[in-house]
């Protein structure tokens, strides 16, 4: 924090423009979204889908899956209709690149249901704090606890979906909601596919390739490095793929939890589980 501090303030001082100000403030005091994405939401994301209990899980996956589903969207749409309903009565920039200037219509009903799916995610931490304390019913501690992570999930595929709406002047609007819909269903569904057989193909590579015998000479450093791969592997060919990285991170968390894990050696298995929680608080 001091360090940051003492550039911030060099930054400031540099009257003369010595250090380039403009580029110390992009390039070191801002931050970028594509690191948020692509380096510290990948690690966070898996590790809630590694320390998802299956059992549980699946025993309570039509609860889950209502909560999640249901639940993010009526959210998103009632946040995105109050922010329409009240939108006259903001004051809205001419550069903002939100609306249009002067317009008492300043967002766009796209742009509002955007918004609404972004802040319609929840982190129910200290319920799940207070659930462990008083030792509640597991079952209800795994039904909010799985719908906590998978509504991250459903709501950045959301934002996405209603993103691609934004600007879009087509007059069909049936046509406009079911393509919206089955952009939805392709990129979750897609984007699971893709996490789970990677989680699957992880198992097998643990189980056939002989990295036990070598981790045995020469400690699991090779295991954990390998494990660590697919911490991003599935986020970016998701991408790649035009799909969501986050939620094939998500299943290929949970899949690597249930397949993987037992396949690898007693000193990896002990330091995983450590390496996976630290790299999520890291970011």
């Amino acid at each position: 924090f001091a360090g940051g501090g003492l550039l911030e303030l060099a930054v400031i001082e540099d009257t003369a423009d010595q250090f380039g100000e403009q580029e110390v403030r992009k390039t070191v005091v801002g931050f970028s979204s594509t690191v948020l994405f692509c380096v510290l939401l990948p690690p966070i994301i898996f590790d809630s889908g590694f320390r998802m209990r299956g059992a549980f899980f699946w025993a309570n996956i039509d609860k889950i899956t209502m909560l999640a589903f249901a639940g993010t969207f009526v959210s998103s749409v009632v946040v995105g209709a109050m922010l329409v309903a009240t939108s006259g009565l903001l004051v809205v920039p001419a550069d903002a690149g939100v609306g249009v200037a002067g317009d008492p219509q300043a967002f766009s009903l796209p742009e509002a249901l955007a918004f609404g799916a972004l802040i319609s995610a929840t982190d129910p931490v200290t319920t799940l704090a207070i659930f462990e304390q008083l030792k509640v019913d597991p079952h209800l501690f795994n039904i909010v606890f799985g719908e906590s992570v998978l509504n991250d999930a459903v709501s950045i595929v959301l934002f996405h979906t209603f993103s691609k709406c934004i600007g879009y002047e087509g007059g069909d609007i049936l046509a406009t909601i079911c393509g919206a819909l089955t952009d939805f269903i392709v990129i979750f569904v897609g984007s699971s596919l893709i996490g789970f057989l990677l989680g699957c193909l992880s198992a097998l590579l643990f189980k056939h390739v002989q990295l036990r015998a070598h981790s045995e000479e020469h400690g699991p450093k090779l295991e954990l490095s390998i494990f660590l791969v697919f911490f991003y592997a599935p986020f970016l060919l998701a991408e790649c793929a035009g799909l969501s990285g986050i939620v094939a991170i998500l299943f290929t968390g949970t899949s690597m939890k249930r397949y993987a894990y037992n396949n690898l050696s007693a000193a990896a298995r002990e330091t995983v589980s450590t390496m996976v929680s630290t790299l999520a608080h890291v970011a």
